[in-house]
């Protein structure tokens, strides 16, 4: 089993996890084993977090006003009145939300570490990570310490593994793994540091933090796949004019298209399922698709395309063509690897490869 453990900061971009990588985590943890615990410390830091950001929207609106109220000599009052009220209305929603989010099965909060004061205050004169001191020489790391604390009581409470979230660099050595510190610590208390593995922000933990969920690996590559096909130029299928030679030659793909289609375009890709990840590392990538196009055929040669799942949509007299739409169903396939140190996929330079599945038809 695995267990996720967010500090503070991997929190501040998507505080209720319902944002495109938070869905993706939850998805993740309802599908498997693996679970999330949240220190009461950063539950804490996310409610304030929220009546920060509503206190400082209110002050901005009061200062807006006050200085709009100087130029047409009218009481601000209202207006300040209606930002105390959306304030109001936005705190109620976010504890809402947050309050949905602790409900969820995979999700717990854990109770504060027990942590004697005597310990708190000695940690902290002598400035022992998480503490640290500041230019000005305060010392501060309180937070943080009930985080550290709190993930130390996990592991003595579970041998599963953690997936600890953190971009603070008190937690981190400057290659971005557990400072030396902390792990002696965890080493010294009788806990195995290797059951620990340290993660930057929950994008990285879904790309590689959960090596046990190998499906997430395989959707970071799909999702490369797909965005790769989504950006495909318009004009690279079919057949293209040679400028010089004024020969037809072949486009970066052909697929089926009659050499008669004349400026085939792109306008459209669906993705329809079927997708497949094959072999470790590389693997080879794949998903079905429909390519929505359109295209010009001479009105000399529109009744001689042997093509039934061509659609008339426009006759240009001026112009002496036609202009169709037609689609295609096709897999598109890569080469992809997986590479470990910057925790990305790549195609490494491979070209996607398109291939058509079955009969054209109409779009």
């Amino acid at each position: 089993m695995t267990i996720v453990y967010p500090d503070t900061n991997a929190m501040w971009s998507d505080p209720f996890l319902v944002g495109p990588t938070g869905r993706r985590l939850l998805d993740v943890l309802r599908r498997s084993d693996a679970t999330i615990h949240f220190s009461p410390v950063v539950v804490g830091e996310l409610r304030n977090r929220i009546g920060e950001e509503v206190e400082a929207m209110v002050s901005s609106i009061a200062r807006a006003a006050h200085k709009a109220s100087r130029l047409v000599s009218e009481e601000p009052r209202e207006l300040i009145e209606a930002s105390v009220a959306l304030g109001m209305q936005i705190t109620t929603q976010g504890e809402r939300m947050l309050s949905e989010l602790l409900a969820k099965p995979s999700v717990t909060v854990d109770p504060y570490p027990q942590l004697t004061s005597e310990a708190l205050i000695s940690r902290s004169l002598s400035r022992r990570r998480p503490f640290s001191r500041s230019a000005r020489g305060v010392t501060y790391g309180h937070n943080d310490t009930m985080i550290w604390e709190g993930l130390k009581e996990i592991m003595r409470e579970t041998d599963d593994r953690i997936v600890f979230v953190s971009n603070d660099t008190v937690f981190r050595n400057a290659r971005g793994r557990l400072h030396s510190d902390l792990a002696r610590e965890l080493d010294d208390a009788g806990l195995d540091p290797r059951r620990v593995t340290l993660m930057k922000s929950l994008h990285q933990t879904l790309a590689s933090g959960l090596p046990d969920l190998n499906r997430d690996r395989d959707e970071s590559m799909l999702d490369l796949l797909w965005g790769t096909a989504a950006d495909f130029p318009i004009f690279a299928f079919g057949w293209v004019p040679n400028p010089e030679t004024g020969r037809l030659e072949e486009g970066e793909y052909v697929l089926d298209i009659d050499p008669r289609l004349q400026d085939v375009r792109l306008l459209n890709i669906v993705d329809v399922g079927g997708r497949k990840v094959v072999g470790a590392n590389p693997s080879i990538v794949s998903l079905e698709a429909r390519l929505d196009f359109e295209a010009r055929v001479p009105v000399s040669e529109w009744r001689g395309v042997d093509d039934e799942t061509l659609s008339l949509w426009l006759t240009d007299a001026n112009a002496g063509t036609v202009t169709v739409g037609y689609s295609r169903r096709v897999r598109l396939s890569a080469r992809c690897s997986w590479h470990t140190e910057q925790n990305v996929p790549d195609f490494d330079g491979e070209p996607i490869e398109v291939s058509v599945l079955t009969e054209p038809s109409l779009p």
